[in-house]
């Protein structure tokens, strides 16, 4: 193991691309925070959430 951030995500399936390394570190900061196998889905909510909020902040300015 090189404990190296890595430079590049996963290949997708939906195309010839590969998605960006922020798409790995979003995962490995879910299973840092919640050690569970949902880890990553809660860290995804969250995101999602907190998306919504500020874009309806942002709208409603």
């Amino acid at each position: 193991m090189r404990h190296s951030i890595p430079l590049i995500g996963s290949f997708s399936s939906a195309g010839p691309f590969v998605f960006g390394p922020v798409y790995l570190w979003s995962i490995m900061l879910g299973l840092v925070i919640f050690p569970t196998f949902y880890g990553p889905w809660i860290i995804l909510g969250i995101c999602a959430v907190s998306t919504l909020v500020v874009l309806s902040l942002i709208g409603f300015r």
